[in-house]
């Protein structure tokens, strides 16, 4: 059985942890943002290369350029 401290400690890693995850998500998401603006001004593949070169995986670059209808809210 863990005592109050060790629990303490474990809730203040897992909320660090859960932190570094949203910023990691929201700085995704602006990427993407800017993928798809690029996208409209300059067309899809340009867009393409974007998004992988800021790290996004060629799957989640595609469903998101290609169908707008799967992308998140």
């Amino acid at each position: 059985m863990l005592s109050t401290q060790e629990k303490t400690h474990q809730e203040e890693n897992y909320l660090n942890v859960r932190d570094v995850v949203q910023r990691c998500d929201d700085s995704m998401a602006r990427t993407v943002d800017r993928g798809i603006g690029l996208q409209h001004s300059v067309g899809t593949m340009c867009a393409m290369e974007y998004l992988h070169s800021e790290g996004i995986s060629h799957l989640i670059a595609q469903r998101v350029l290609t169908q707008p209808s799967r992308r998140r809210t």
